[in-house]
């Protein structure tokens, strides 16, 4: 192992990524703050058990795992989400609804050559005992972050899981089916999903085919609306209809599509999800949604929704902006003391260094 490398997935950030970073960041927070959320940090390590609570079947080998010395495993915090539901379970229990927005790197274990990051920097929000009257809250945030961010082009897709989890449900397919059938439509591999279908008896078929061409604008829902064959799908495609009238009214209108094919992580979500894109950028920036269940893996269940933005992809497309002009100061030796007092002066209006030289004497460029 050549110990001047660094491990895989990690990297070192230059200046002028840090500051492009430390900008957008501070953008972001500024809206969460506005909004009424307060900062909270919570410790780069968890217990392995604070997460195999959380998800019964957690991917343990996704985890940088270690020791302490009392031999409790610890891993490296895989997202905010759940160190914040174990805070807000154990030592804010009496304050509700909560309102807490974090800016902190998280970690993941990546394939070796996979080229994916290990080490990324979430700035996110989580409101605890927000109900779900509080999803155009939740969503309107995210609409206020992506416009503060300031690039044209915006698209804020939303999208509803029950659609997915009620068809399911009233089939009564088994959990293998299901978690298959997911992935197959979240990755809208339409001739994997036919194959697969044709394969199984497995009824309402042509709802399954038409899921990964759920995706666009208000025509979206009148489709889902004629596909649905359960109550709670129709309520909840009604529901998704609402809460668009009600961004468009907002001023949102342009920047709002629908995505009923999305079906990430079955057993976190409970029902609205979203993710928020740019152009440009190859994958979703912000995501989110409601995980009313989480919290009661701690405690008492409570409704929760969340979202966070992933500070890295912003920064690897954010422009470089020109740094603000350095004034030099040369001095020499028997000057240092009256050249650091004049660089306190300028320090006050800019950023200012010190040259030194061998010759005496002052300079300073007019």
């Amino acid at each position: 192992m050549n110990q001047i490398q660094i491990p895989a997935g990690s990297r070192d950030c230059m200046p002028g990524e840090v500051r492009r970073k430390r900008s957008l960041r501070h953008i972001i927070e500024r809206v969460f703050a506005n909004s009424g959320c307060r900062p909270i940090s919570t410790p780069a390590m968890e217990y392995l058990s604070t997460y195999t609570t959380a998800f019964a079947d957690a991917d343990e080998t996704e985890m940088f795992r270690f020791q302490d010395g009392s031999g409790d495993t610890l891993v490296l915090r895989l997202d905010m989400t759940v160190p914040i539901a174990r805070t807000a379970s154990t030592k804010l229990r009496d304050e509700r609804p909560l309102r807490l927005f974090y800016t902190e790197d998280v970690f993941k274990q990546r394939r070796l050559f996979g080229g994916k990051r290990s080490q990324v920097t979430d700035c996110g929000v989580e409101m605890i005992g927000l109900p779900p009257q509080g999803d155009l809250e939740i969503l309107a945030l995210a609409c206020n972050v992506m416009s503060a961010i300031g690039r044209p082009g915006w698209i804020l897709e939303t999208g509803d899981i029950r659609f997915f989890q009620s068809a399911v449900e009233t089939l009564g397919l088994d959990p293998d089916t299901v978690a298959e059938l997911a992935d197959l439509i979240d990755r809208k591999s339409l001739p994997d999903l036919e194959a697969y279908l044709e394969d199984r008896d497995i009824g309402h078929r042509e709802f399954f085919l038409m899921l990964p061409l759920l995706s666009g604008g208000q025509e979206t829902l009148e489709t889902a609306l004629e596909i649905a064959f359960t109550p709670e799908q129709e309520a909840c495609v009604k529901r998704l209809a609402g809460l668009m009238d009600q961004l468009e009214a907002l001023g949102y209108g342009g920047h709002l599509s629908v995505d009923l094919g999305k079906i990430p992580h079955l057993n976190y979500y409970t029902s609205l999800i979203f993710e928020g894109y740019f152009p440009g950028i190859g994958t979703s920036v912000l995501s989110g949604g409601r995980y009313d269940r989480l919290l009661e893996k701690f405690g008492a269940a409570e409704p929760a929704c969340g979202f966070s933005v992933k500070l890295d992809y912003l920064t690897d497309s954010e422009p470089e902006k020109p740094a603000k002009a350095v004034t030099v100061i040369e001095a020499g030796p028997d000057a240092l003391v009256q050249a650091l007092k004049l660089a306190d002066e300028i320090r006050q209006t800019g950023p200012c260094v010190i040259e030194y030289r061998e010759e005496n004497g002052l300079e300073v460029p007019q």
